[in-house]
């Protein structure tokens, strides 16, 4: 068949007659990172249209919405071929039979699991069940970015700053004594990267989310709260400026140098799209937070809507999206990292230091449990630790165990009922 790529998939002949054959289009959906993004991947797209002789529509979904747009996709029976999807919602998909398993034929076809970076990996599978439901995409760990400049005029030994949390203490006690006005800025408004940044501090402290038999949640017990705990026990630090913050409130303040630390994804550093302010970006460090560093990410699914005549395209486009190369364009272009072992141990993730740093997050760290109403459970507990942080910011001598008890324990009584 000799391709032709502009509107027609090329010419066939049949019975000494030639027929012009339509380009087949597939459709897929990716978070909408950046304007830039979108026409990096489009462009790298354009590799894989010549080599399939097929046209890929994007479909860009915003993180915030995106949710409902996929339980759309489910119930219609119809949409993208392939999608990019959060890691955490790979159950709630799987259980609702919405999606198109990767067979071993498939998995090999990537790579196999050893090719890719096991905490993303224990994501694409259900407890007990040894089918792959996704394929890992793009992954992030939360890290401490700091000034080191800050740190040197504050008299603190940098290499053991925050490697405890009565070090990440010390130092802040130290920036702020020396006249720093923003030592510490995390987002305090109702988000989801409060839930994510906390993490590291609840399973350092011995705590958890739920159970190994995952029968029940256990954020309530004494270890998750005591991580809790020294996670809210930084509030001293928030400068009254840095205290009713959205995420992108909070990095602007760091990105602009108005703050010495905060606690955020890779994006804030690797990002090609964030501001970068003279005096600032010289000095940025990065070091893992005290405790597990928790690791995130993006998963590609195929879903079980698709046509049979369409599969063996949306396989190889899971495959063209899951190689090295177009992880390494797609993950740097958005300020991610890639879940290849082989794109991680290359460059710049393998030679330059806050990129070995974010890696050793990687390969140190946890991802969430994976488990019947894990949505449900992390939505709730967005919504608890956003209501956490206006009743510990609202009063000038909290007690914190008081209010973290009063916030969670009725909250996991009524998941644990549901989970029973």
């Amino acid at each position: 068949m000799r391709v032709l790529y502009h509107g027609w998939g090329g010419e066939k002949k049949e019975n000494g007659l030639y027929y012009k054959v339509a380009m087949q289009e597939i459709e897929l959906s990716v978070m909408s990172y950046s304007e830039p993004f979108q026409s990096d991947l489009r462009a790298a797209l354009e590799e894989f249209e010549a080599q399939h002789g097929a046209r890929v529509q994007i479909r860009s979904l915003d993180w915030e919405t995106s949710w409902s747009e996929l339980l759309k996709f489910t119930f219609d029976g119809r949409g993208p071929a392939v999608s990019e999807i959060g890691d955490t919602w790979v159950v709630s998909l799987a259980t609702m039979n919405a999606l198109r398993p990767f067979t071993e034929r498939d998995v090999a076809a990537v790579g196999g699991r050893a090719a890719f970076l096991p905490a993303a990996w224990q994501s694409t599978l259900l407890p007990g069940d040894p089918t792959v439901w996704t394929m890992p995409w793009l992954a992030e760990t939360r890290a401490i970015f700091y000034r080191r400049d800050l740190l040197q005029a504050a008299g603190v030994e940098e290499t053991t700053a925050f490697a405890t949390q009565a070090k990440l203490e010390e130092t802040l006690e130290r920036l702020q004594a020396s006249g720093v006005a923003i030592p510490w800025v995390v987002p305090t408004r109702p988000t989801v990267n409060t839930f994510h940044n906390m993490t590291s501090w609840i399973w350092g402290a011995g705590g958890d989310y739920a159970d190994e038999g995952r029968r029940q949640v256990t954020f309530a017990e004494e270890a998750a709260r005591a991580g809790i705990r020294a996670y809210y026990s930084l509030h001293r630090f928030l400068a009254p400026e840095a205290r009713d913050l959205d995420i992108a409130d909070a990095e602007v303040l760091f990105a602009e140098g108005k703050a010495a630390a905060t606690l955020s994804g890779p994006w804030i550093a690797l990002s090609p799209y964030v501001p970068r302010v003279p005096g600032v970006t010289e000095h940025l460090g990065v070091a893992l937070p005290p405790g597990v560093p928790c690791v995130l990410g993006s998963h590609l699914v195929v879903w079980k809507y698709v046509p049979p005549r369409q599969e063996r395209l949306a396989l190889e486009l899971v495959r063209f999206l899951s190689s090295q190369r177009a992880q390494l364009m797609c993950s740097q272009q958005v300020g991610l990292l890639p879940v290849r072992l082989e794109a991680l141990s290359s460059p710049p993730f393998s030679d330059q230091p806050v990129h070995q740093t974010l890696v050793r997050g990687l390969k140190s760290g946890r991802s969430f449990p994976v488990m019947r109403l894990w949505g449900l459970i992390e939505e709730q507990l967005t919504a608890v630790f956003g209501n956490l942080w206006a009743r510990v910011l609202a009063t000038p001598d909290p007690d914190l165990d008081a209010l973290i008890r009063a916030e969670l324990e009725p909250l996991a009584e009524r998941l644990n009922r549901r989970l029973q």
